[in-house]
């Protein structure tokens, strides 16, 4: 790993919660949840799979074999995100016309 600060490993539950504020903050244009920020976190090997994380910020995350697989990345921050050996697919058409 280069010079990458890293937070405390972050539990799938933990990710969960965010994931869901973040879902939420989505469905009401920002009126309720939060806007999912995963700046800097070690999200490695966790199951993102499936997730819309459209707008949620993973600059400098640490996501090496995460999940990604389907999941919706449109306006995703990745700056600085280290994404190697992350499993990463297109989603579905249905998943990005959303």
């Amino acid at each position: 790993m280069d010079s990458e600060v890293l937070v405390t490993k972050m539990t799938q539950e933990q990710l969960n919660k965010i994931l869901q504020q973040h879902k939420l903050w989505l469905d009401t244009k920002g009126e309720e949840g939060k806007r999912a920020n995963l700046m800097g976190a070690d999200l490695r090997y966790t199951n993102l799979r499936n997730a819309n994380l459209t707008c949620a910020s993973l600059e400098g995350a640490y996501l090496k074999g995460a999940d990604l697989r389907f999941a919706n990345l449109r306006f995703t921050n990745f700056i600085g995100a280290n994404l190697r050996g992350a499993y990463l697919t297109a989603p579905s058409k249905s998943a990005s016309s959303k």
